[in-house]
């Protein structure tokens, strides 16, 4: 892969085990950056760091549920004892289900609420040391254009995106 913008710096994106958050990954690394690919399925995580060393890049596979505590502390403290740094945070974890507001279920907003908001703030709160170690860090939240104009069937994923 060519050298590029990010050359060494150190990233983390989360969801990068497919769609968006592994296209984040593939141009991080394309731009230089070792990345930390984390997702929930931890295969699909495997998956997408494949892919990036296949192509020439620096990868490495984590599997993190932002939702579990102790699954930030441990990704945190893997990051730090391999790079001593994380340069680059990509917030990009997120989920829906499909309802409208007065048929989402309160399991269902909870489980869209603690991926979608609590997992980026655990996330932002969790990493900001490590980052700050850095000296010149960034930290990325991807929200959605539905946090501004919500769907009726989107209700859940509108209120966490539009909150983040």
């Amino acid at each position: 892969m060519p050298e590029g913008r990010l050359r060494d710096k150190i990233a983390l994106v989360t969801g990068a085990g497919a769609g968006i958050g592994a296209g984040i990954a593939r141009v991080l690394a394309r731009e230089g950056a070792r990345v930390f690919a984390s997702d929930v399925d931890a295969v699909a995580s495997s998956q997408t760091a494949e892919a990036i060393r296949a192509a020439g890049g620096e990868a490495f596979d984590l599997a993190l549920d932002v939702t579990k505590g102790q699954d930030i502390t441990a990704a945190f403290r893997r990051i730090e004892e391999e790079q001593g740094r994380l340069d680059v945070v990509v917030n990009n974890a997120g989920l829906n289900v499909r309802a409208d507001f007065r048929h989402l279920s309160d399991a269902d907003w909870v489980t869209i609420r603690e991926v979608n908001l609590d997992g980026v703030v655990r996330i932002a709160r969790d990493a900001f040391d490590l980052m700050r170690a850095s000296g010149n860090a960034s930290l990325i939240n991807v929200a959605s254009i539905m946090g501004h104009r919500g769907l009726r069937q989107l209700a859940g994923y509108s209120a966490t995106k539009g909150a983040v």
